[in-house]
């Protein structure tokens, strides 16, 4: 039920090394919403991977005492599930959480930064206070975003993202038949339409270009439907499957917000657009512009956006989308899931002296 992404990447990979717990807490509506489509992923064990997705109270981000319930609530399961914690590593990806670092004897607690949640206006009340006691209890941090890799406390260490190159590259999947027809060229995005979406830029650049369908692939989750004659709302679909649909897309598109919160991301999607040789049109967020500007079309209002996507249609972008394909080659999650398990090794020495979660060995 989960967008695939880093922290998803980063758990597949350390499982390499140790048994991993992943841990994706859930709203009780979205399982009711989700009904039998749910068992599935409710609980599943793959080698020394193991997913558990608890339920948990809607409105942790309104209500302060909910919050705290969700929070006890899952120290209770991990403590029912028999996770050893003095043996294990706490890899977290959420600043609102300080209850589960505070409450179990972790053998080392990593904070990987991929958003400044704090700073969203969504973010609970102390919000701030809430990571502070976080980041009090963890013993290193890592990111994926430059620009919080520079700017956060330790400072965390920047740990780039991958791409799973040879899926996007190589694929030769015939054409979703759940993809819109009738238009003379799709474009599209892939992920979460959320608080980073820009929805009215969105709509706007998709008024402006009527022959061409604008197709989202991921969970839509606005105040209000996605509107325009021409968009397409896919809805979730397996991350192996991305590949076929991204392969028919003409520009792969990053419509995010820029402003408090918004700035602090380096999208995956990204590199999964630049893998399958689809020209990348973003807005200026810091990160694309600082590592990507070379390979990216960059593009601030709806106007400029607009005709960035044409010129990526009539294929005037092939030298940014082949500059991209090379960077992509380069990437990859295994060096990603590598450099993350020496930042665990490091620390867990640094910590302990000697030894490694669950009797691993330190590197000399």
């Amino acid at each position: 039920h989960d967008v695939w992404g880093r922290a998803q990447e980063l758990a597949s990979h350390l499982a390499s090394h140790l048994p991993v717990t992943y841990l994706s807490p859930t709203a009780v509506h979205r399982r009711l919403e989700a009904g039998e489509r749910w068992r599935a992923h409710e609980e599943r064990d793959q080698g020394r991977l193991a997913v558990r997705c608890p339920l948990t109270l809607p409105g942790d981000y309104q209500s302060a005492p909910v919050r705290r319930f969700n929070a006890r609530s899952l120290v209770r399961m991990i403590r029912r599930w028999g996770i050893p914690a003095e043996e294990s590593v706490l890899l977290l990806n959420t600043p609102f959480l300080p209850e589960v670092v505070e409450h179990l004897p972790w053998g080392l607690a990593v904070y990987d930064w991929h958003d400044d949640f704090a700073a969203f206006p969504w973010a609970p009340r102390g919000a701030q206070r809430l990571e502070a006691r976080t980041l009090a209890h963890v013993d290193t941090a890592t990111s994926g975003t430059r620009v919080l890799a520079a700017t956060k406390p330790g400072p965390p260490r920047f740990i780039p993202n991958g791409v799973r190159y040879e899926a996007f590259a190589e694929c030769r999947a015939p054409r979703p038949s759940d993809l819109p027809s009738g238009f003379d060229h799709l474009v599209g995005y892939i992920g979460t339409a959320g608080e980073h979406f820009d929805v009215e830029l969105f709509e706007e650049v998709a008024r402006r270009l009527p022959r061409v369908g604008f197709v989202v692939i991921g969970p839509v989750r606005l105040a209000r439907p996605l509107q325009g004659a021409n968009v397409a709302a896919l809805g979730l679909r397996p991350h192996e499957s991305l590949p076929a649909y991204v392969r028919h897309f003409g520009a792969g598109l990053i419509p995010f917000k820029t402003g408090p919160g918004a700035e602090a991301i380096n999208p995956t999607k990204l590199l999964e657009y630049a893998a399958a040789g689809v020209p990348v049109v973003s807005t200026p967020l810091p990160d694309v512009v600082a590592l990507f500007s070379d390979c990216a079309v960059v593009a601030g209002t709806a106007e400029t956006f607009a005709l960035a996507i044409e010129h990526a249609l009539a294929g005037d972008s092939q030298g940014k989308a082949a500059r991209a394909r090379d960077r992509a080659r380069a990437a990859s999650w295994e060096e990603t899931g590598h450099a993350m398990w020496e930042v665990v090794m490091q620390a867990w020495s640094h910590r302990h002296g000697s030894g490694g979660p669950g009797g691993q060995r330190s590197r000399d």
